[in-house]
Order: C-alpha cells, then structure tokens, then sequence
C-alpha cells in the first residue's frame, strides 16, 4: 500500500508532510513542488535529508523514548497473553471516499514498483458490485416499498436516524457517531475499523512489519485472523449487543427477512471476495517474476511474522508451512464453531438483567423461527426432527452447530481424544438446551449463567486450539470425511444442510479437484445447488480463486424479490432427499 495525499486541512497537511520528510528526507511532490525542494544537486539533496533526519531526531526523540520502551514492553505481555493487548483506539470513522483514493484502481507506478505484489489496490472498486455496498439503499424508503412497510409499522420517521437499522447496515456503532459516508452501506471501516489513527501508517511497507496487537490498539481490526473476521461479519449476521447489532422480532414481524444460516467463507467468495490470502499472494508474485526471485513481496517475512502467530508456528520454518495452511478451509472449520460461540453469547447477552426494557427477555428473534412459524399437517417433518425432550418449547437455531464437530476432530489426536471432547461438548449443550425446557424460553438468570459457561469452554478448548494448529492437506481430507459421514448418518434442516453442503464446496478447492473423488464430491453438490440455493441471489458463480475484475453491467436484486421463493425453499425441503444424496457420496467415495 501506498499514499495518496487526501485533501486535508493545512494543519494536517504539515503535519503529515513533517512525518513523511522524517521517514524519507524529502516531501512528496503532491504536497509541496519539487522545485521548492530540490537544490538541483544531488549533493545539495543528500545534505538536504541528512539535516532533515537530525532535525526530525531531535524534535522526535524524547517524547518517543519512554512510549517506545513501555510499549515494547507491552508488545511482548500481549504476545503472550491475549488480555494484556492494549484497548483499540476509538478513533474516528473517516469515510469509504477515503479508502477510494487508493483502492479504486493501482497506477502504473504501482505496477511497475511491485506494490500490486501485496496488494492489488482495486479492492473497492469490486467493493461495489458487493450487496454490502447497497445495504443502506436497500432500506431507504424511497427506493424500497418493503422498507417503507417496515418504517411504517416501526413508526421510524427518518431512516437516516435509525441506529437500530443503521448499525448493521451502516456500521452506525452504539456510543459512535454516525459515519459520514452511512450512505455508501457497509464499507471499509465497518470491517477494518475506525481508520482515524491507522489512515496514514498502514500504506508503508514498514506497516507489514508491526505486530497485530499494535495496529490493533490503533483501531484496525485483524481480519486476517479468521476468528476475527467471522466475529466482525457474525456482529450483523447473527448479533451483537455490545455495538448494539440486534435484530428483534418486532422488525421481523412488521417485515424484515429473517437472517437465515451463514457459512462465512462461502458468502465471502460470492460477495465476491475483494482480498487474497498469503498463500494466493505469494503465487501471484511468483509467477510475474524471473525463476529464483525471492521474497514475493517486500518485507514478506517480517510480515508472515508479525500476521500469522496466532498459527503459533516455529521460527524459521513458517515460511514453507505458511504455503502448507489452506486458509479457506481453516476459515470453514473456525467460522463454523465461532457462529455457535457467536450465537450462544447473544443469547447470554441478551438474558443478562441490564438489558433495557425494550429487549426484555425473551427476545423471541434469538429462537429457531420455525419452533412457531410452520405449517399446521401432519404427518411433519417437523415432528420427525423436534430437537429436545419437550415438545413446543422454542429452541435456538440448529445450522450454527452443524460444523463444530470439524474444529473438535482438528484438534483431537485420536479417536478416543475426538469422543472426549465431543461428549464434553454435548453435556454442555444438552444443559443449555434443558435450561430453556424448564420453562417456555427459560429462567434468563439461568440460561445466563449456562451459556457463559458454554462460551468459555468453546473458546478455551475449541477456537484457541484450532486456531493456533495448521491445516494441511491432511486436515482437508479429515475434515470432507467428516462431513460427509455426519451428511450421510443423520437427519439436518434446511439451514444445516446448507451448512455443509457449503464447507464441502471450500474444502474441495484446497482439495485435489482433479481427481476422481474431488470430482465425485463437486458432482454431488452441483445435484443439491439448487434445492439448497448455494449460489446466493446477488453472489457470483461458485469459484475457488479470489476475483480480479468485475462486470461492470452487473446488476444487484433486491432481497425482497427473491425472498418469497427464498421462504419456500426452506418449507419444501426434505431432509431425506439430502441424506440420501450425501449417502450415494459416501458410497462412491469408498
């Protein structure tokens, strides 16, 4: 990355050009003519930058010492220790208009200076064939007839002012004020953070060399950590009480869609994906280079270093096991169980005793819709798939339990390792599920205190794990059979048969599509693409490579449209049909 100068006040012009003088010896043209600069020697210019570094030295040095040894200090407590990271900065949301000066398109220079090795700089440009983009129009009044009933019923007299709908779709956070660019929808702040104090330093090469924890506590959130990038896009998808992400049942009652199950890298790559993992970047760069040229990108090691510890690899050899990870399927296997930890802290969330009055318990939005919205017939599937000992008490959602048993086989050693703690986490949930058998929706003191119990061991022995392990080819193998044997062997909803037809799609681009079993899988899911609506309705065909243009004729549809056939889908399938097709797989794979 690299900078572009904005227009800014002259206060903040000088005092970015004083930094750059300090880190370069000279101002950047685009802020003062080089005429003003240049002593037209080259000797005059190399005693030009070396007074400048003196200067600069001077001036800096002492306010820095004392920060720069406590704050080296604190960089290696965090390093070792999660809780010791200094708080992110609540810095100010600048706007997407900023990011766009650099990430529209790359200049030739750019190109030629191998800038484009690290980052591609035309990230918000395909930004903007992504529905994220349209969030906030598709609920303007004037544009939405569905928004417009919800509104109404809502008695929400202007949208703009409607932190309860803008805080998903315009990162309107609680406690923050309003983005400036709220109408450009969910942008490049809403995932990457508040950029007031990380704007400037993250487009240097050095930025590649920091540690996570102190970018962090400038307020850019480390979405190259999977476990963070799913807690970021499940604050909306599922909620998030704390930045005040919550949906409620009186906004699905006067019409909002309900949110449906989410498996994060699948919905990733048909947004369509705007990024590259390392693995990709570093093939891209080889293959634009001369045999022998090394490193992919510059300052490439310090930032394999600095990004990836959390897979907590050994010095000297993370280089060529970084090449081994499968970043997708890694994000596959620790979304899955993140959507659960995710899903089980709102509910505790939302039956502490400070919640206010309008998110009394229960908030019946935080239950499996279908405990009460489901056609009256029998015989029922329904019947047939009632989870839990008592019949018409509300639930929550099953799909985020779908994938967990992935993320336990990745961290268990054997089987008898895997059946341990697969019982450990049973217990757990059958207590939780029990909790809110006593009674309709259960005692909120009581179904609290269990599901912070459940989120504790989650994230103790499940997300910690795994997130700190490799995931090879191996992984990828262990981690298909799974699922394939938990397709074939049980029952599964709508949503969960969703699930894991969707991780069995990302597991098998890392996986050797050219053989006769990866052929055998695609085969299957491409049997079940449709009565599952794997291909979303404004996402792209599926494709395991990141996309590098777009179309620029390509037209987003309304949720709205589709969401009556969307509906239908859910009520018509037969979780039978699914077991089977997983069934004849499994068979063919033997």
């Amino acid at each position: 990355m690299r900078f572009r100068p904005p227009s800014l006040p002259i206060s903040v012009t000088c005092c970015r050009l004083f930094i750059e003088w300090c880190a370069t010896g000279s101002a950047s043209a685009s802020f003062v003519p080089r005429s003003r600069w240049s002593t037209g020697r080259a000797s005059g210019t190399r005693i030009l930058r070396g007074f400048s570094r003196l200067l600069c030295t001077a001036i800096l040095t002492v306010p820095l010492l004392l920060p720069a040894f406590t704050g080296a200090v604190a960089g290696q407590e965090a390093e070792l220790n999660p809780a010791a990271i200094v708080p992110r900065a609540a810095g100010t949301f600048l706007g997407v208009d900023r990011c766009e000066r650099c990430h529209q398109a790359p200049t030739q220079a750019d190109i030629d200076n191998r800038v484009t090795d690290f980052v591609l700089l035309n990230e918000s440009k395909i930004w903007t064939s992504d529905i994220h983009s349209q969030a906030y129009r598709l609920i303007d009044p004037a544009v939405s007839t569905l928004s417009k009933q919800i509104c109404d019923k809502l008695h929400i007299a202007d949208i703009s002012q409607a932190q309860q709908c803008l805080s998903c779709h315009a990162n309107w956070l609680k406690g923050v004020d309003r983005p400036p660019t709220y109408q450009r929808g969910v942008a490049c702040e809403s995932c990457h953070g508040a950029s007031e104090h990380w704007d400037v330093p993250h487009s240097r090469a050095d930025w590649r060399k920091k540690p996570v924890a102190e970018k962090d506590a400038l307020g850019m959130i480390d979405v190259r950590n999977p476990v963070v990038r799913a807690e970021q896009c499940f604050s909306c998808h599922i909620g998030n009480t704390a930045e005040g992400k919550t949906i409620t049942h009186e906004m699905y009652a006067a019409g909002h869609p309900p949110l449906p199950g989410i498996e994060i890298e699948s919905y990733a790559q048909q947004m369509p994906r705007h990024w590259r993992y390392l693995d990709e970047k570093i093939a891209d760069a080889r293959a634009k280079r001369t045999e022998g040229e090394d490193p992919p990108f510059t300052n490439f090691q310090e930032f394999v270093d600095e990004n990836h510890k959390y897979l907590k690899l050994a010095a000297g050899n993370s280089k060529e096991l970084i090449l081994r990870h499968h970043h997708r399927s890694a994000a596959v296997v620790l979304g899955g169980v993140v959507a659960l930890r995710e899903t089980i802290e709102l509910l505790r969330d939302l039956s502490a005793g400070d919640q206010p009055e309008k998110q009394a318990w229960p908030e019946l939005a935080s239950f499996d819709c279908r405990a009460c919205h489901h056609e009256l017939t029998t015989p029922s599937r329904r019947q047939e798939q009632r989870i839990g000992s008592i019949p018409g008490r509300p639930m929550i959602s099953t799909w985020p339990t779908a994938l967990v048993r992935l993320a336990i086989r990745h961290v268990s050693s054997d089987r008898g390792s895997y059946d341990k703690k697969f019982a450990e986490f049973q217990t757990k949930l059958i207590a939780l599920r029990s909790e809110l058998e006593r009674s309709p929706f259960g005692s909120p003191s009581r179904v609290n205190a269990t599901c912070s119990e459940l989120t504790a061991w989650l994230t103790a022995e499940v997300v910690a794990p795994v997130s700190a392990k490799l995931f090879d080819d191996r992984a990828v193998a262990d981690a298909t059979n799974v699922l394939i044997v938990i397709a074939s062997a049980e029952q599964h909803d709508y949503d969960s048969a969703r699930q894991i037809a969707w991780a069995l799609r990302v597991l098998s681009c890392d996986a050797s599509t050219d053989s006769a079993r990866g052929k055998a899988i695609n085969e299957a899911l491409e049997s079940l693409a449709l009565s599952l609506r794997l291909d979303l309705p404004n996402g792209l065909m599926h494709s395991c490579a990141p996309l590098s243009s777009i179309d620029p004729s390509r037209q987003l549809t309304p949720l709205a449209i589709v969401l009556p056939t969307t509906l239908a889908t859910t009520i018509d399938f037969d979780s039978e049909v699914f077991r089977r097709h997983m069934q004849k797989l499994r068979e063919t794979l033997r």
